[in-house]
């Protein structure tokens, strides 16, 4: 039993998809792996910017150095402790950061005698007839 003359347009059509899908794949390859070293070679080059200029991509050498964590607020059970950064907007004015957390603890500071808060302590004392906490 041969083919139909519909069989064979069928065929030549299929193999011409084929051919033309084959044409796609290949080209989707060499797209991909362009893009692949496109974008491995941007990375590198933003890599080596930031090692040079620092994280903002600007110089940093007159920008403040950053600020230690430090209490700005106290209360009998929490404490607000704060440090700055500094950033250069690209103008050159130099913008602040503030970086705040909040510690939370039951008994975590104490009125001294002159009403100011002051942070607890674990330490016992003794005395005659027991110790006070």
């Amino acid at each position: 039993m041969g083919l139909l003359p519909t069989d064979k347009i069928y065929l030549n059509w299929l193999k011409s998809g084929v051919t033309t899908l084959r044409s796609i794949l290949s080209l989707m390859k060499t797209l991909s792996c362009g893009l692949t070293i496109g974008l491995m070679v941007s990375c590198a080059i933003g890599v080596k910017a930031q090692a040079e200029n620092g994280p903002s991509g600007v110089n940093n050498g007159s920008l403040p150095p950053p600020t230690q964590f430090r209490v700005v607020s106290r209360g009998a059970n929490h404490q607000v402790w704060q440090r700055e950064t500094y950033e250069q907007a690209p103008d050159g004015t130099i913008i602040p950061h503030i970086h705040k957390y909040t510690e939370l603890a039951s008994g975590l500071n104490y009125k001294d005698a002159n009403g100011q808060w002051q942070e607890s302590k674990e330490e016992i004392e003794s005395y005659p007839g027991g110790a006070i906490a």
